[in-house]
């Protein structure tokens, strides 16, 4: 299933994105495996606004469940605050699975009205394309789902501006048709920087 990224289909094509890289609010599509009736969840949507500094040291999490195959695509995740400490974890990554069919990773946008970067967290950030891996979630292999995005806005960047970053997880993407996956960068963005 596609959200912030693409997801390949069972007939190899690619599904389309759709939500906000800036103000996402829209849950992670749920896959299915139609010949045998199955559908699986994907990441559901938070938006947490704070007038002062969040601390986050545990996790928000809006990723799609794990699945034999053609699993969920990440959610959402929308954080608006002064500033951004912890040391905890961010994701809206697209489920795993142990056949094929990974689902998309997700969006996250994060917003800080008073600090000019984020150097106060240090924890991470995701919205990965699911993998190729067992139940345990141990990797084994490629990633059909592509990344979503991770959108920061600081008080130093522009009304329009932000850092945008399309990653995926230690760099690995391993579609088996790689000419037609891609994360598409949305047109609703004048980013200072692309990553």
């Amino acid at each position: 299933a596609s959200h912030g990224g693409r997801s390949q289909r069972s007939d190899e094509t690619y599904g389309k994105t759709y939500g906000s890289a800036v103000s996402p609010t829209n849950c992670g599509s749920g896959g299915n495996f139609s010949s045998e009736n199955f559908t699986y969840a994907g990441g559901g949507a938070v938006k947490i606004i704070v007038g002062g500094t969040m601390l986050v040291d545990g996790e928000i999490n809006a990723d799609a469940a794990w699945a034999q195959y053609y699993t969920g695509s990440g959610g959402s995740i929308w954080l608006d605050a002064d500033a951004l400490t912890g040391s905890g974890s961010i994701h809206a990554n697209g489920g795993n699975c142990s056949s094929y069919g990974m689902g998309a990773g997700g969006r996250i946008s994060v917003t800080v009205r008073g600090a000019s970067d984020l150097s106060a967290f240090a924890g991470k950030m995701e919205a990965y394309g699911g993998f190729l891996c067992n139940a345990q979630g141990v990797v084994s292999g490629y990633s059909e789902g592509t990344p979503g995005t991770v959108y920061v806005k600081t008080a130093a960047d522009q009304p329009n501006g932000g850092t945008l970053t399309v990653a995926s997880k230690d760099g690995i993407f391993k579609p088996r048709t790689p000419a037609k996956a891609m994360t598409v960068v949305p047109a609703e963005l004048l980013c200072d920087d692309v990553t």
